[in-house]
């Protein structure tokens, strides 16, 4: 056994034996495996620790038909002895004792980034980061010299000469191959796979295999499914406001006061990205403090890795967040600035984040499905008393922006002068230097609405909404003051709005006829903010009243009412009488009679036979319309 012959050694169980040891384990007969007796490591106390080792195991066979199990061993040199560590074994030389493997998989998918929390299957981006555990289940160990890492049949890695760094990677890729246990059992193979354009991966499924030999030359391999994610999210505006064909540049009119504007946002591969629970880093390749373009390509990581990418970090906040904007377009424009962008100024109302819409968004983000599920986001606007009737809001949906605060150009006439002071030179601004005192900082959006993946479309998303907080006008044109009561009482209203625009089916008439009785409106009609219709005739003489709400398409609400009498329009007189006639005042009182075509004031004067004035029964007594007063 000194000259390069290996010992076979055979072990004979028993059925009883590995049923029990087999007993609620995902293993089989045929999985079993064998570990030696051996020295490990070194202690404090006597120098030597022992333990079941695979070393030196190799070309392992189980024969389930005849219960034995068979293999070679390198070297058969022990001379640990300790009864209590080997379970009440003695004696001195090689001891070797049958296994039942935890796991019988030669390859472990252990993880892939990016990833999503909202699938259960592999989602990733193009340009994925792998962790892979190689393990041989029959415990003759890993040759680090034969290790290859596939895509859909295609060698992206490989290692040729032991671990450490892979031998070929495509691209700029990158993949290390590490033992992962002190035993030297299980190895660590960690991939990055190349971000160049030409590497990425395409959208839909793909196959990950690993495969490697063991010591005794067979090849063992696993294979893991994995799709990837390569089309950005959809955001939509699609609630809380009204459209206007006839606007430029803005999406439409919405009232704060009544509603939240609402945003649907969907993504079918890993999902919309609203917030991470974790901390987020992006490498800060020049140590400036400013993410700049070429850092956006990096994926971002949850722990930060100096060996590799240097000593300066950004902590990332990625997810769903939107500024409010109040855009200030005063008249005339103010074209005196150095910058286009004083032509119209934005004020910062509220930047809005994650954790102040996840509340409210439905579905809720815990029974999230990307596959099946449209986030609807409310946004709700709130100025604190800065946005008016007639404003211009703004809203920006993104993931990441730069702030640079006073970043307005180089101002204008700025050249230095030199002062000399007692030998010493200084340099000072030119009186005449002008800058831009006005603009206060400059906000750069970098990147939009993202997935899982890390895909995202355009660096913002915006759109422009005019406030309307103003109720229609209401107008009631007919009737007028006084109608004749033997015709129709015709009704012709008409609505306006200059904001949102009249909601037809939100307008409503009233009429109350003189004894407070509600008269149904004849041949109605609502078109366009015009209202017409009548009440038939003969009209009962007396008020009437006509009473009209309407609503804008934001809910502004208006109301208006108006008197009517139902009477003639010329004043006359008839059926006046007294009865009885005539009378003797000291038997009865006389009563006089009288129908007035429309309301007036009455003055009775009583005179005798001879024409002489005797009395004033009623002087500017007003009476209505009626078909009869009388005065006693």
């Amino acid at each position: 056994f000194q000259h390069g012959y290996e010992a076979q050694v055979v072990i004979t169980y028993s059925d009883a034996d590995v049923a029990a040891a087999l007993e609620g384990a995902t293993a089989t007969e045929a999985d079993l495996t064998v570990r030696r007796w051996g020295l490990t490591f070194e202690n404090e106390e006597d120098g030597s620790v022992g333990a079941w080792t695979g070393n030196g195991i190799s070309h392992i066979q189980v024969d389930t038909e005849n219960n034995t199990l068979s293999f070679r061993v390198s070297d058969l040199s022990s001379t640990y002895y300790d009864v209590e560590k080997r379970g009440g074994i003695t004696g001195v030389g090689n001891v070797f004792q049958l296994f039942v493997p935890q796991d019988s998989a030669p390859v472990f998918f252990a993880s892939v980034w990016p990833n999503s929390p909202y699938v259960s299957d592999w989602w990733t981006d193009a340009d994925p980061q792998f962790v892979v555990y190689l393990k041989d289940p029959g415990g003759e160990g890993i040759d680090p010299d034969d290790v290859e890492l596939l895509i859909d049949d295609q060698i992206w890695a490989s290692w040729l000469d032991g671990a450490g760094d892979a031998e070929f990677v495509r691209g700029n890729g990158k993949a290390t191959l590490e033992y992962a246990n002190e035993y030297e059992t299980i190895m660590a193979v960690t991939y990055f796979h190349s971000n160049f354009a030409r590497d990425w991966l395409s959208d839909g499924a793909h196959t990950l295999t690993v495969r490697y030999k063991n010591w005794s030359g067979e090849w063992l391999d696993g294979e893991q499914v994995f799709n990837v994610d390569q089309k950005s999210p959809y955001i939509e505006f699609d609630g809380g406001w009204v459209d206007n064909p006839n606007l430029i540049n803005i999406r439409g009119y919405m009232n704060p006061a009544n509603d939240s504007l609402h945003v649907a946002l969907y993504d079918g591969g890993t999902g919309v990205l609203f917030k991470h629970d974790h901390k987020w880093y992006l490498p800060d390749n020049d140590c400036d403090n400013v993410i700049d373009a070429d850092e956006l390509q990096f994926d971002p990581m949850p722990i930060y890795d100096t060996s590799d990418y240097g000593t300066c970090w950004h902590q990332v906040d990625w997810g769903v967040k939107y500024d409010l904007w109040l855009v200030d377009m005063p008249e005339p424009q103010e074209d005196d600035q150095n910058d286009i962008d004083e032509i119209e100024e934005r004020t910062l109302i509220h930047p809005g984040t994650a954790d102040e819409l996840a509340p409210w968004v439905t579905p809720r983000l815990e029974n999230y499905n990307p596959a099946t599920d449209t986030l609807h986001v409310p946004i709700p606007v709130l100025g604190g008393g800065l946005i008016g009737d007639g404003d211009i809001l703004e809203i920006v949906w993104y993931a990441q922006k730069q702030i640079e605060a006073n970043n307005d150009g180089p101002g204008e006439y700025c050249y230095t002068d030199s002062v000399v002071v007692n030998g010493t030179t200084y340099y000072v601004w030119d009186t005449e230097c002008q800058y831009d005192h006005y603009s206060q900082e400059m906000h750069v959006y970098q990147m939009g609405i993202m997935d899982w993946a890390g895909n995202t479309g355009s660096r913002y998303v915006e759109q422009r909404f005019i406030v309307d907080m103003s109720a229609p006008n209401c107008q009631i044109l007919s009737p007028t003051s006084t109608v004749d009561p033997e015709g129709d009482l015709q009704i012709h209203a008409v609505i306006t709005d200059e904001g949102a625009g009249i909601d037809d089916s939100a307008i409503s008439i009233r009429v109350v006829d003189p004894e407070g009785e509600v008269v149904e409106v004849q041949e109605l009609e609502v078109n366009d903010g015009v209202i017409t219709g009548h009440v038939h005739g003969p009209l009962t003489r007396g008020e009437y009243s006509v009473s009209i709400t309407a609503h804008d398409r934001l809910g502004n609400k208006c109301n208006v009412t108006k008197t009517v009498k139902a009477e003639s329009a010329v004043l006359a007189m008839t059926e006046a009488y007294a009865y009885p006639n005539p009378v003797n005042p000291a038997e009865a009182n006389a009563k006089i009679h009288f129908s007035l075509s429309k309301a007036a004031d009455v003055t009775v004067k009583v005179y005798d036979f001879g024409g002489q004035y005797v009395t004033t029964l009623a002087s500017k007594q007003h009476f209505d319309s009626t078909d009869g007063g009388v005065i006693e």
